[in-house]
């Protein structure tokens, strides 16, 4: 009879402590004896979370058509100024396809420049797999890497 009712009473209990517990530990209460979570916070979405735009390769400059990407014509070494912060700045090359976000990048082909709303790069390296460029594409919104 003790034993029930020390069963009867422990369950509040336990739910009251685990309550207790995931104040301070973003709801996660595990049961000692079966090792298995009780109760797992959903994550919330994030405010800050940026999205970007999946880069469908196949499509190449006709996926520039939507509002968020300037299709510029291929060469070697330029300068754009966008009207828009630029997100991603992608280099079509031979059939390749190269992403670079924001800052500075020297990858041993192409030396990109991104800040704001303005992109310099140029191709620097000879080696085989550095193609002359074929197309470049400005994105507002970056590219998922």
């Amino acid at each position: 009879m003790v034993l029930a009712t020390f069963m009867l009473i422990a369950k509040p209990v336990k739910g009251m402590y685990c309550d207790a517990v995931g104040l301070f530990s973003n709801g996660i209460c595990a049961d000692v004896a079966s090792g298995v979570d009780v109760e797992e916070p959903t994550p919330e979405p994030s405010e800050e979370a940026e999205q970007c735009v999946i880069l469908l390769e196949e499509e190449g400059c006709s996926q520039c058509e939507q509002d968020n990407c300037t299709c510029l014509p291929g060469v070697n070494s330029g300068f754009y100024s966008a009207s828009d912060i630029i997100g991603s700045l992608v280099i079509k090359a031979g059939i390749e396809y190269h992403v670079y976000q924001s800052g500075l990048t020297e990858d041993g082909c192409y030396d990109v420049y991104i800040e704001d709303n303005m992109a310099t790069w140029s191709k620097v390296g000879d080696a085989s797999d550095c193609k002359d460029v074929s197309h470049l594409e400005s994105w507002y919104t970056p590219v998922c890497k």
